[in-house]
């Protein structure tokens, strides 16, 4: 989003005062109480005169584009301020750490399972018209945010594991996700090096089925990953299944039958999302962002995808977000990645690609197969499941 709104002079006097000012069920009044609503006057202060005067131009430009969405009279979402009201399009761009697996290089990975999932769903199966894995999961309840790390990628592959270890009737105190961020290698450079820049949800499950993932308790990592070091070996996959891309079916399917599933999606415009059902990508869409799909159902704005995002439960829906969900063929909603290069390519990769969903959400979609926790970890419950 372009920040060219020009600042009146008024806004200027934020920091000048420490009263609360009202905020409105909606949206602030102003910048001075969006700040002091989120905890931020004294992060800011200490922040740069220009700096400070960007911020506040992005959050009158998004408190607008706010405004605009919640009088539309046929909008099936809400718009909300939230802690990235007056984040900067740079700090936005670098939450975005999706990059895919290349895409004629899967025969490296020694562990993956890449049979079409789509051939593996019984003719006539009818399936559950709703699946909420937060109900089943109480890893679900973990909603990390990332910050200005670009691990979307490795805190929802980190999730689809703590969660499909409790699935398998295991006992997950917390996967140490920053183990992810610093030790799992993108020699493929799809659009970064690893780390806060990006990388895959299946490089992560690959290092989890020949390394092992330790739990947060084990030892302390710094926020942004760090260096690798020596952890112990607690959450074990064999592997990953990758879904058949830009199908409705085989995702749906997964979801009833398997559990959580990895997706990406285009998140360019989520940063105003407060709740409902999320309808505002262009069929052509970006993907540059990895998310975890705990779910599906229907609402009165129609059938919907149900997403945990990472950034954080101020963010939408608890940290959730609601994206509208198409069936596949004629009533689909398919387009054309025309700029791959600029967060889903691997090195030398500038084709355009095919993406299908609402924000591209069925292009690249995968889970961990055959998760177990080791070192003694007794399987304290029996293996959770919706059928």
């Amino acid at each position: 989003m372009s920040i060219i709104i020009a600042l009146c002079a008024a806004c200027s006097l934020w920091f000048c005062t420490g009263m609360r000012i009202a905020v409105t069920s909606e949206l602030p009044q102003n910048y001075t109480a969006y700040l002091h609503h989120f905890g931020l006057v004294g992060r800011r202060m200490r922040e740069s005169p220009g700096m400070r005067l960007l911020r506040e131009q992005a959050f009158w430009q998004r408190h607008a584009s706010a405004r605009k969405q919640n009088t539309r009279a046929d909008a099936r979402w809400t718009a909300a301020a939230n802690h990235l009201f007056d984040a900067t399009d740079d700090e936005l761009k670098r939450m975005m750490g999706y990059k895919p697996l290349a895409r004629k290089t899967h025969k490296a990975f020694s562990f993956v399972n890449l049979h079409s999932q789509n051939e593996s769903i019984p003719a006539g199966i009818v399936l559950q018209e709703a699946v909420d894995w937060r109900k089943h999961v109480r890893a679900s309840n973990k909603v990390r945010y990332q910050g200005s790390c670009g691990s979307c990628w490795a805190i929802a592959a980190g999730s689809a594991l703590e969660m499909h270890a409790e699935l398998a009737g295991y006992s997950v105190p917390g996967l140490q996700v920053n183990q992810l961020v610093g030790c799992v290698p993108n020699t493929r450079h799809c659009g970064g090096g690893g780390g806060c820049d990006g990388a895959t949800a299946e490089l992560a499950f690959q290092y989890a089925a020949e390394h092992g993932v330790a739990f947060e308790d084990d030892l302390k990592w710094d926020t942004k990953g760090g260096l690798c070091q020596k952890a112990p070996k607690r959450i074990i996959s064999q592997g990953f299944e990758r879904l058949t891309p830009n199908l409705a079916l085989p995702l749906q399917y997964a979801l009833a039958m398997k559990g959580p599933v990895v997706v990406s999606a285009d998140a360019s415009d989520w940063e105003l999302y407060g709740g409902g059902v999320f309808d505002d990508c262009p069929k052509n869409a970006a993907v540059n962002h990895a998310v975890l799909a705990v779910g599906y159902g229907v609402s009165t704005s129609g059938k919907y995808w149900l997403i945990r995002n990472s950034w954080g439960k101020e963010w939408g829906e608890a940290g959730h977000i609601r994206i509208l969900r198409f069936e596949d063929g004629s009533d689909g909603y398919c387009g054309t990645d025309y700029h791959p290069q600029e967060g889903v390519a691997c090195d030398g990769e500038t084709s355009p690609v095919p993406v299908c969903g609402m924000c591209g959400i069925l292009m690249d979609s995968s889970y961990p197969i055959g998760v177990k926790v080791s070192d003694g970890v007794s399987q304290l419950r029996g293996a959770n499941t919706l059928h």
